[in-house]
């Protein structure tokens, strides 16, 4: 069967699931009996084509009741995170010895050769995050034991779900919109014999980081910087969150997010089409790193470059305390953004002072570049990583050099931000020690060979010959960073937000009962509080 006959079947469907090698299909066929609804679960195989592995068709009313369990389901399966790992199932079980290894089972249908459950069960001790929420199918003949006919993934955690709870039957409809990835790409899933078009599976994580690459590059009235201020406390709440932020770093869990490219005079703008696809925090790295060495401006908008910089603080304390190494990311890209954003700062540092505090936003750059030097040992890939931090640190010392010079300066002239400056020159200390021990032996191996200038194996090279006598000073409570807390710093944006918000609906929606009234001043009293 073709993709044109498929849909004119099947034209409502929604995708859902959060695998890279697999992801899962509602659909509700218009000429099937009863328009039962149906699970599909497409796993890609060998040569890279998703198949259709399974497929479940359930009446309306153990959809309803299905839907009707969605938030007992996933209370239960939040809960289980805690909970001790209970051991992978084995082939040739029956029915009951595999629910009784399952931490939990909800009965959606109970018939006399029919039985559907939705199961939870974590899958490895190690990670929290293996849970999986499952409907599972147990058929019989005449008199004989159950057995498994389907087990089908139809949630992850965090959860995604493929149907809506507060419209029940009424979800599996006409007027329920396809949501399908096959719909929106030239890649293609083998079905049966015919062949759909499909892209990457995705969750609204790609959705809302696509989004932000797009707002943090356009913030220049106010609603547009509200909207990427929110943005960035909603993504700092993320990466504080243990559960949340080891599901950025899940290398097994992949997206590809096309984020947005600023126009710049050596690129075209647009979208990054060529993106594979890669764990998320990548993804959020490469948007901060593009952010904060992109958006540079004598206006500079210093609340979400603080903030995109305390984010990319919080993603590598987080894999420094888990040693969590990014296979396949390349450093090189975070450190030149961050020199980029030091050298804005220096070169306009007398213009900035005049509306912020510049020496605090490099103190939160140089802090980034002091965790790779303290603890990069943790997290980076390998040892050749560690070398060309320090290339990068080499190659740009004019950087450091005028940076601590302007600081300097700030202090002795006893200016607004004295404190800020006089923090940023001991935050310096490592990078200026580092700087110390190699330049020298540079010259020197320049001055031996005469040479004008060095190729870069050359100079990795001298610092690979050089580590042993290099002296650097442990700082106290580098990978400690004080935690988001709306009061009282973010109370007055946040309640400013939620009147413009409620503003604009009184504004463009028709208010056409007493309770819809009666919401609208309930979030107006929360705003005013």
């Amino acid at each position: 069967m073709n993709w044109k006959k498929e849909q004119n079947i099947s034209p409502h469907f929604v995708d859902f699931g959060l695998s890279a090698t697999r992801f899962g299909r509602l659909a509700w066929f218009q000429f099937s009996p009863d328009g039962k609804p149906t699970f599909i679960l497409f796993k890609k195989n060998q040569n890279g084509e998703f198949i259709k592995e399974q497929e479940l068709y359930v009446d309306k009313e153990e959809f309803a009741k299905l839907s009707n369990m969605k938030d007992y389901i996933l209370e239960h399966a939040q809960n289980l995170a805690e909970q001790q790992y209970s051991g992978a199932l084995e082939k040739g079980l029956t029915m009951n010895q595999i629910l009784e290894q399952c931490q939990d089972v909800m009965d959606v249908a109970t018939q006399k050769n029919r039985r559907i459950c939705a199961t939870i069960k974590r899958y490895k001790m190690a990670d929290p995050n293996s849970i999986y929420i499952q409907l599972r199918v147990f058929c019989r003949k005449e008199m004989e034991e159950f057995k498994q006919a389907i087990s089908k993934l139809i949630l992850f955690f965090p959860f995604e779900v493929p149907f809506d709870v507060r419209k029940g039957v009424a979800a599996v409809s006409d007027d329920m919109p396809s949501t399908s990835m096959a719909a929106q790409s030239g890649a293609e899933v083998q079905v049966g014999s015919g062949v759909l078009p499909v892209t990457e599976p995705s969750n609204i994580l790609v959705s809302f980081f696509e989004y932000m690459s797009y707002i943090l590059n356009d913030s220049k009235d106010s609603a547009k910087f509200a909207n990427a201020k929110l943005c960035l406390i909603i993504v700092t709440c993320i990466v504080e969150d243990q559960y949340a932020n080891s599901f950025l770093h899940d290398n097994s869990i992949t997206f590809k997010v096309n984020l947005y490219q600023p126009p710049m005079r050596h690129k075209k703008p647009g979208v990054e089409k060529s993106r594979k696809s890669v764990s998320l925090v990548i993804s959020l790295l490469d948007l901060l790193s593009t952010f904060v060495s992109t958006q540079l401006k004598k206006s500079l908008p210093y609340e979400l470059h603080a903030q995109s910089l305390a984010i990319i603080y919080r993603i590598i304390c987080h894999q420094k305390k888990n040693k969590i190494r990014l296979v396949g990311y390349q450093w090189q890209s975070l450190w030149q953004a961050l020199l980029v954003f030091i050298k804005f700062l220096v070169s306009h540092s007398s213009d900035l002072i005049e509306s912020c505090d510049p020496f605090s936003l490099s103190s939160r750059a140089v802090g980034i570049f002091n965790l790779f030097i303290t603890f990069g040992d943790a997290f980076l890939t390998d040892p050749s990583s560690y070398d060309e931090l320090y290339y990068e640190i080499l190659r740009m010392y004019n950087v450091f050099d005028d940076l601590y010079t302007t600081a300097l300066q700030h202090v002795r002239s006893n200016g607004q931000f004295n404190e800020s400056a006089a923090r940023l020159m001991h935050s310096l200390t490592n990078i200026r020690a580092i700087i110390a021990h190699f330049n020298p032996r540079i010259r020197t191996f320049q001055e031996l060979n005469n040479l004008s200038s060095l190729s870069i194996d050359q100079v990795l090279n001298i610092v690979k010959d050089n580590y042993d006598t290099l002296a650097l000073r442990m700082q106290e409570s580098l990978d400690q960073y004080e935690r988001y807390n709306e009061k009282p710093h973010q109370v007055l944006f946040l309640s400013n937000l939620m009147r413009t918000i409620l503003h604009d609906c009184r504004n463009g929606l028709p208010i056409t009962s007493m309770e819809q009234q009666e919401i609208l001043d309930s979030f107006a009293t929360l705003a005013d509080n």
